[in-house]
């Protein structure tokens, strides 16, 4: 025993453990950090596993494939060159990990997953830029003009991205007329008018697809609601891929116009009839419902892909299983 300043104390061997708690104390779980399935998963991921390598291959393709498709959706409008440059630095990325795939395991499921998932995800966002992106930037940068009256002119409005009617106006639909196209939809337009309007002259043009018959009938969107005044402007551009359908609703204009004897404006401008209260959310929810197209398009790719990801990293990890333990890097 060694003396201490008058005191005893007995040796370090002679010493009790400290105490440690016993399961019955905390209802038999597990303390945290000690839950055996997180500490085998992290045991297997620091040895570099296919368990291991999997997880993080396929986190990192579901998010190349993620990243991919929202820079293309929503910098193709001004910033093209911006995603281009980082899909072709993602793609050379890769191609130099396959590339240089003798020295590590993890190379190879790397580049080729990712490289995969970086073309999709481009093509993704091309789509959804094509279908969502274009119009959420196009319809945030035009204007909104309020109280207008169906009277003025379609030209001074030429920059218009949505319009709020004056609360006379409403879509004449006992003067619509329908245009059935080649490929099978009938395009309908309906004159913008002013309530006890006798003038010919029809400046603004209510229009829709598959909401009316030949003549008549029609009720495309909110034209049958006397509470909604407001319009979302037509654009002559569709994006990428995505052809306007102008043509089609000048055709049924012309149409109305030798039917009811109407006189159409020189630069009429096409609108989908909505409620006042969605005319300050026509960017926003474009905005929205490509995010929400994008998650559910990685949601998709991840499904699909979470088993080939798995063998790719199987096949990579056993084809280096000799050479594990003589010094080479699992990563």
């Amino acid at each position: 025993w060694l003396k201490r300043g008058g005191r005893r104390f007995p040796p370090a061997a002679l010493r009790p453990a400290p105490m440690k708690p016993r399961p019955s104390q905390y209802g038999g779980a597990a303390l945290p950090g000690q839950n055996p399935k997180v500490r085998d998963w992290v045991h297997a991921l620091a040895l570099g596993s296919p368990l291991g390598h999997f997880t993080i291959v396929f986190g990192g393709s579901l998010g190349t494939f993620f990243f991919a498709a929202l820079s293309f959706t929503f910098l193709l409008f001004s910033h093209v060159f911006m995603a281009v440059l980082g899909l072709t630095v993602a793609l050379c990325a890769c191609a130099f990990a396959v590339l240089k795939r003798d020295g590590s395991p993890f190379r190879f499921p790397v580049g080729a997953c990712c490289s995969a998932s970086a073309v999709l995800g481009a093509m993704t966002g091309v789509y959804c830029y094509d279908k969502y992106g274009y119009f959420a930037w196009i319809y945030a940068r035009s204007r909104t003009y309020e109280n207008v009256v169906p009277l003025e002119r379609a030209g001074a409005l030429s920059d218009a991205g949505s319009i709020v009617f004056s609360d006379e106006a409403h879509v004449d639909v006992s003067m619509s007329a329908g245009y059935a196209s080649t490929n099978g939809q009938m395009f309908c337009a309906a004159p913008v008018r002013s309530t006890n309007e006798n003038s010919t002259v029809v400046e603004f043009w209510a229009v829709g697809r598959d909401c009316c018959s030949a003549l008549g009938d029609f009720t495309c969107n909110s034209a049958g609601d006397s509470n909604a005044h407001g319009a979302q402007v037509v654009f002559a551009e569709g994006g990428i891929f995505r052809r306007s359908s102008v043509d089609e609703y000048e055709s049924a204009v012309q149409k109305a116009e030798a039917t009811y004897r109407l006189h159409g404006s020189f630069v009429p401008l096409f609108v989908h009839w909505i409620p006042n209260d969605d005319v300050t959310r026509i960017g926003l929810n474009h905005l929205e419902s490509g995010c929400g197209f994008i998650f559910l398009a990685t949601a998709v790719y991840g499904i699909l892909s979470v088993s080939l990801v798995w063998v790719v990293c199987t096949y990579s990890m056993k084809t280096f299983t000799p050479s594990l333990g003589s010094g080479v890097d699992p990563f």
